[in-house]
């Protein structure tokens, strides 16, 4: 009876009063750690972004408990920024060093894990016997370096899987989660175009061309393989709610997955080109023989990306030039050639997961033991990593690595395979198409050409694969319940 009355009586007064409070907290705490931080952050733009940063990640902490999926998109929303303020903004323990991204998606895991639960399954399992064999690996080796990788990176990764299979249960969920997917890649896209001018680095992009776009990931190759894992989502988000403004929505779409792929050109990244290139013709005939879906978003978006690429070639022909180039500059027998640096860096990782079949030489250790190797002897450069991730991980972790990692990831593309026929009957052509095809993209690029699970103490590549393997996983338990397509 008197709860009866409470609400009677200024109800509404008091939910306005509480979230007053939590706004004027939210506004405190930003301005207390903006000014705590003041001297880690340079002035302009970062400065900018470092509030922008705080005042997300407060939101998400807030928001977690009572819109779960809404918290996780604006979570992915601003981890571009906090992996960019990643060099200024972190925690150091000995060799330990813990991002601001790491402590954002840590506290924002233990607070939905208290409000929601945690969902496990299978791959829970293989995550903690991979987990179990990385630290041994790491006790073995006497390696330093490694609580970083495997704290920040593996773990940080490993909750963000379950973060995203806990909270997305319905097809709205999944559509919300696909569009912050898909603005990521658009925000990073954007913001290497912007880099020249940030950086005061114009004259060196723009007429001597010796710089390659990496957004905020410090390494163009790495930027290339989060575009492939991406930018097929921009063909099926919705950036201004389900079913609202249909032509504003298929520009929006068009010009994002353009910029995206110019991008992906500009990184000068030889291998995501090619798998780029692959999923293009993937999707357009995947998307021309199925009578549900039509490819008119990718075939706009290509002519886009034409016209963009004639309008920077007008401007300036050496910058493509000096990009296709390098496809003619491969050389495999020229000794110094990046191609037959990398070829070695391959061999060399072979040489040492052989030599250390069981626990590998640790994580992180590549670049301190590729020089003892016959490939090195043979080669000029220092590589920090085989440039191939499952030889990489064979040479660090060993082989039960490899074997575990391949079945996380076989058994991920076996759960949106099962989900075919499901979605299939519910108006879900397009997402599963959409979901190979990022999933294909990433791993092609990752197994054949680079990945790491942390560069340069950013771990956020890695963390967006598992955003879409949760996703796939997502799909997967909404098929297997027999939940109804949103």
């Amino acid at each position: 009876m008197k709860l009866h009355k409470l609400n009677l009586f200024g109800g509404e007064k008091i939910i306005f009063m509480f979230f007053g409070v939590m706004l004027l907290a939210v506004l405190y705490c930003i301005r207390t750690s903006v000014s705590q931080f003041s001297l880690l952050f340079p002035d302009g733009i970062y400065r900018y972004a470092a509030i922008a940063f705080i005042s997300g990640v407060i939101c998400v902490w807030l928001l977690i408990r009572f819109k779960p999926t809404a918290a996780v998109f604006l979570l992915l929303a601003i981890l571009p920024v906090g992996a960019r303020l990643s060099e200024f903004f972190k925690l150091e323990i000995g060799d330990l060093v813990v991002t601001a991204d790491v402590i954002a998606i840590w506290i924002s895991v233990l607070i939905s894990i208290r409000a929601h639960g945690l969902r496990r399954d299978k791959l829970s399992v293989c995550f903690g016997l991979f987990i179990a064999l990385v630290v041994l690996s790491s006790i073995v080796n006497l390696d330093s370096y490694a609580p970083t990788i495997i704290l920040c990176g593996i773990i940080t990764q490993f909750l963000v899987y379950g973060l995203v299979v806990s909270v997305v249960k319905e097809m709205q969920d999944v559509k919300l989660i696909v569009t912050a997917l898909g603005f990521i890649i658009v925000f990073c896209s954007i913001f290497a175009f912007a880099q020249p001018f940030i950086s005061d680095n114009v004259e060196d992009y723009f007429i001597n061309f010796y710089y390659r776009f990496s957004s905020v990931f410090y390494n163009p190759v790495i930027f290339a393989n989060v575009i492939t894992l991406l930018w097929p989502f921009i063909l099926i988000s919705e950036p201004f709610g389900p079913h609202r403004l249909p032509k504003l929505t298929f520009a929006v779409r068009a010009i994002g997955v353009a910029i995206s792929l110019v991008a992906l050109i500009l990184t000068g990244s030889r291998g995501g080109m090619v798998v780029g290139g692959v999923q293009i013709i993937w999707l357009l005939s995947k998307f021309s023989v199925d009578g549900q879906a039509n490819s008119r978003h990718i075939r706009y978006a290509s002519y886009l990306m034409i016209l963009a690429i004639f309008v920077i070639a007008y401007l300036n022909i050496d910058l493509f030039y000096a990009v296709f180039h390098r496809f003619f500059e491969t050389d495999f027998s020229e000794r110094g050639n990046s191609a037959y640096e990398r070829m070695l860096g391959a061999l060399g990782g072979l040489e040492l997961g052989i030599r250390n079949p069981f626990f590998g030489v640790g994580l992180g250790n590549f670049q301190y033991t590729y020089a003892i190797t016959h490939a090195a002897a043979a080669g000029e450069a220092a590589l920090e990593s085989a440039h191939d991730f499952i030889i990489n991980l064979f040479a660090e972790v060993g082989l039960f690595g490899v074997i575990l990692w391949l079945f996380i990831i076989t058994k991920s593309f076996r759960r949106i395979h099962l989900a075919k026929e499901w979605l299939y009957a519910n108006h879900g052509v397009g997402l599963h198409i959409i979901m190979e095809c990022a999933l294909f993209g990433f791993t092609a690029a990752q197994f054949l050409f680079y990945g790491e699970f942390l560069h340069k103490n950013v771990g956020l590549p890695m963390i967006l694969y598992f955003v879409v393997l949760g996703l796939a996983s997502s799909l997967y338990f909404m098929q297997k319940d027999r939940s109804i397509f949103g």
